[in-house]
């Protein structure tokens, strides 16, 4: 069976639901919720680092293209680093704006 990872790991859903659900603070939902989704992928990549390629022809090339992974690791960084100033400078309510306005 054929899958196929993508998408953002599911932690604008976990963090909505640490906040609404179980009462969380917004900075302790978003940690949570980044704890949830880096361990959730980290097992997917250890379940799935060894497959290889289920496309005919292709069978010598590993299941992940870690090209593609170096790619977007520079820009997901920038993109952490970006989002640990703002946390530090914006009041919380504007932050919780600023989540609510990306779910749109």
């Amino acid at each position: 069976m054929l899958t196929i990872a993508a998408g953002v790991g599911g932690g604008s859903i976990s963090t909505a639901l640490f906040l609404f659900f179980f009462g969380f603070q917004f900075t302790e939902a978003v940690a949570l919720s980044k704890a949830t989704v880096f361990i959730g992928e980290a097992t997917r990549f250890v379940l799935e680092m060894c497959r290889r390629s289920p496309i005919k022809g292709e069978a010598h090339k590993p299941l992940i293209h870690y090209e593609i992974a170096m790619l977007f690791l520079p820009t997901m960084l920038a993109g952490t680093v970006v989002g640990v100033v703002v946390n530090m400078y914006f009041p919380e309510w504007i932050l919780l704006l600023f989540v609510v306005l990306v779910l749109l």
